[in-house]
């Protein structure tokens, strides 16, 4: 571990912020893979993240944060790095007059369409079964069935790590954030303007997209999606297409139902090999390659490996 990190360590106990040393990413996902990490900090409060962005800032230490651990893989060898995990507020939601909810951003869309279902509110239901978080949502500009999350969408605020600033933006100012722009932000939370409608149509339309094959993220644990959908071809159907529900890496393989996602069978089977991110990479750059030699198109890659 660097010697720079023992001022953060001093910082975070000061605060009362929790924080893990040398401790494998396995530890916090439920996904169980994943080596070391030299400094692993759990931020509950909104307040307590920007207190560490800011001083990591002006003690110019970089950072990773992680508010979605299906969407990160953390090398076997370890990540010589800080790792922030979004918790605890990041969680909360609310929602309020006119059909308006306000989501911090580790909400998970299963919950927020299952609470705006009880309060009448029409939406979400193409999200019913979708177990990722509101900013990695956002940040992914999330689509199914043709519909969009971001149509639902108000503003967002955002920190953005390059000045330490916080800015409420309008969804139209979200979406022209360039590319290099987007590199920089947080999500911190999010606006949504929702619609009123009868329960009985709010559940019709909940149990149609619930049982379509590729629209829900499945209840184990998993990684993914992994691919982006691309020239009008569902990575699903890509990854079927190229013979992916065939394809084994160790304990690793595509989920038979939805396979755009990849689990962990080591989970499920006592004889399973044990468990390697090495597995998980092998199986995503093996997939990827047979993708671009059928299709003549590489595809973009959602997931993020930190080595």
């Amino acid at each position: 571990m660097q010697d720079s990190y023992k001022i953060v360590e001093s910082f975070l106990e000061e605060k009362n912020i929790e924080y893990y040393k040398n401790q494998p990413f396995s530890k916090f996902s439920s996904f169980n893979v994943g080596g070391n990490i030299d400094l692993y900090v759990v931020a509950k409060k909104i307040e307590d993240f920007l207190d560490i962005a800011n001083f990591l800032y002006n003690k110019k230490i970089d950072y990773f944060v992680i508010g979605d651990t299906s969407k990160v893989i953390v090398s076997d060898n370890g990540y010589n790095g800080i790792i922030v995990s979004l918790e605890g507020e990041f969680e909360s939601f609310e929602f309020l007059e006119d059909g308006i909810l306000k989501s911090n951003s580790s909400a998970i869309l299963e919950r927020l369409s299952h609470e705006s279902r009880i309060r009448n509110l029409s939406g979400l239901e193409f999200v019913a079964l979708v177990n990722t978080r509101i900013g990695a949502a956002i940040y992914d500009k999330l689509e199914s069935f043709g519909i969009s999350l971001l149509k639902f969408l108000e503003s967002v605020k955002i920190f953005n790590k390059k000045d330490c600033s916080v800015l409420e933006l309008s969804k139209d100012e979200y979406l022209n954030l360039t590319e290099e722009e987007r590199k920089f932000i947080i999500i911190l939370s999010a606006v949504f303007k929702l619609d009123n409608d009868l329960p009985e149509s709010i559940d019709n339309r909940i149990d149609w997209f619930r049982y379509i094959r590729g629209s829900v993220a499945p209840m184990e644990a998993n990684i993914g999606p992994v691919f982006e959908d691309s020239h009008d071809i569902k990575a699903y159907e890509m990854v079927e297409r190229v013979g992916g529900l065939d394809m084994k890496f160790g304990a690793m393989r595509w989920h038979k139902r939805f396979p755009n996602y990849i689990v962990n069978e080591h989970l499920y089977k006592e004889d399973a090999e044990p468990s390697k991110a090495e597995d998980v990479i092998n199986l995503i750059e093996d997939t990827r390659k047979k993708i671009e030699q059928h299709y003549a198109f590489n595809p973009q890659i959602n997931i993020i490996l930190l080595s």
